[in-house]
């Protein structure tokens, strides 16, 4: 009885399987379409990648400027997004047509966000800044903290001084960013004002 149980299953799974991967060629080409759309802002054929990188540069630049939230550190629900957008928010600026930088509302250190191509980025981190404060804070602490305590904090700090990542507006108010570095994506969601 068990074996039969089981075989329904696996048949069911196999036919859930073979229809979900069969599109048929209509399918596929709104599929496809509507991809290219979204990524490159056009359906045309042959695309020249300094066109687009400018277009998705631009695009960036003119939408990131104000408050955001970070989603993967929230609950999505309106009293959560309020609560974060006034205690721990942060604040993206643009300051040229190349760069913008993105600091917390409760720090005053911002790392540097620089254009390379498209939608790249170079991060300059504040490095120097929160070995200061990270150092000052193990002081602050009143014990003796060996000196190798201190060695890891700064190193910590360190290796992420200078990133890259891939920053793509999802959508008119979440921003999603992917950094090099580890590959995690990270979520923005922008404040109302």
């Amino acid at each position: 009885m068990k074996h039969i149980v089981f075989l329904r299953v696996l048949s069911f799974l196999a036919i859930f399987a073979m229809s979900w991967t069969s599109a048929s060629a209509d399918q596929l080409a709104d599929e496809f379409r509507a991809s290219k759309l979204s990524i490159y802002g056009t359906d045309f054929g042959y695309l020249d990648r300094e066109s687009v990188n400018a277009m998705k540069s631009k695009q960036l630049m003119v939408s990131i400027g104000g408050k955001w939230v970070m989603l993967d550190q929230i609950d999505v629900n309106q009293d959560k997004i309020e609560k974060a957008c006034k205690e721990n928010a942060i604040i993206f600026t643009v300051l040229d047509e190349y760069s913008f930088s993105r600091c917390w509302s409760k720090e005053e250190i911002s790392d540097v966000y620089v254009n390379k191509a498209g939608s790249f980025y170079s991060i300059r981190g504040a490095y120097k800044a929160r070995i200061d404060g990270r150092i000052a804070a193990l002081d602050a602490t009143g014990k003796s903290v060996p000196s190798r305590i201190k060695e890891q904090a700064v190193s910590s700090i360190l290796r992420y001084a200078d990133r890259e990542s891939v920053m793509v507006p999802y959508s008119p108010n979440v921003l999603l960013e992917i950094s090099m570095s580890d590959g995690f994506p990270l979520l923005y969601g922008r404040c109302s004002k």
